[in-house]
């Protein structure tokens, strides 16, 4: 028994390509996904069949075509299906691969691999969309947006209205805006992107906790950048986890009206949403 979780080419080669396009019938993989896991089994196969082996990032976008950020998208959808399991490395081993079939005996946990996938997600993904260095050191309202690439040019607009929308509630209570006025560019965008890139937040969700925040007279003095966003509480759940279940659960303290940028942004953000959907897919659900 124990040898039936052993991988065999002449048999589960067939077994695992029959598996991946059994699920592909709910899953929809993308040209990108396909080509990543056939790359796998080629790369395996080079190896002579591990149960277990390992290929460094850099290599594999090499190979496949593509860039860092895609990359980990690809492999985020191939862990969420339970076609691989991927294990990151460090300076001195590369990540680690595992085919998973109807043969192995346990599955990772979508939440395990998620993890795994995440440092390698967030070091990759910093700073690998600008297009000038300088523009990580410039304060938030300096930055040109037609000097960012997308989809940072989005992440950047998004940022910005929370900032406009903080800066106001600052005003509204003649709160000096000294701090907030030197917010550096990656201090305030860098969240917005780890928000949807790391913890997969979609854009519509951004929209409703900014729109929640907008409405509420306790969370607009409690939440005064995108980093706190992100930031837990006392029992360890994130800000924005809080945010977006009171904001679905009608839990607004109702009585602001909002500050004259809050009205136009919020219009904009969703308009945002539909043209990243359009050219980024994997950004929204």
């Amino acid at each position: 028994m124990g040898n039936e979780t052993k991988y065999h080419p002449e048999l589960n080669i067939l077994k695992l390509i029959n598996r991946f396009w059994e699920i592909d019938i709910e899953a929809g993989f993308s040209h990108l996904e396909v080509h990543l896991f056939f790359k796998l089994i080629e790369i395996n196969n080079r190896l002579k069949w591990k149960e277990t082996f390992r290929f460094a990032n850099s290599r594999l976008e090499s190979e496949i075509g593509t860039r860092a950020k895609n990359l980990i998208a690809a492999r985020q959808r191939l862990i969420d299906f339970n076609v691989v399991n991927y294990e990151k490395g460090n300076t001195r081993n590369a990540g680690t691969y595992t085919f998973m079939n109807v043969l192995n005996a346990s599955y990772p946990t979508k939440e395990s691999n998620q993890e795994s996938n995440q440092g390698y997600n967030e070091k990759a993904i910093r700073g690998s969309l600008y297009k000038t260095k300088q523009n990580k050191i410039k304060l938030l309202r300096e930055v040109d947006k037609s000097t960012l690439v997308t989809p940072l040019n989005g992440y950047y607009e998004i940022a910005f209205f929370f900032w406009e929308m903080f800066r106001g509630n600052l005003e509204d209570l003649k709160i000096s805006t000294a701090t907030i006025d030197k917010a550096k560019f990656n201090d305030w965008v860098d969240p917005i992107q780890m928000l949807i890139e790391t913890d997969g937040k979609t854009i519509e969700e951004i929209r409703e906790v900014y729109k929640f925040i907008k409405e509420d007279d306790f969370w607009s003095m409690q939440i005064r950048s995108t980093a706190k966003l992100r930031k837990k509480d006392k029992n360890g759940e994130k800000y924005f986890d809080i945010l977006l279940y009171q904001a679905r659960n009608g839990k607004a303290r109702k009585g602001k009206t909002g500050n004259r940028n809050s009205i136009k942004n919020e219009e904009t953000i969703r308009q945002l949403a539909a043209e990243i959907a359009a050219t980024q897919t994997h950004f929204v659900e």
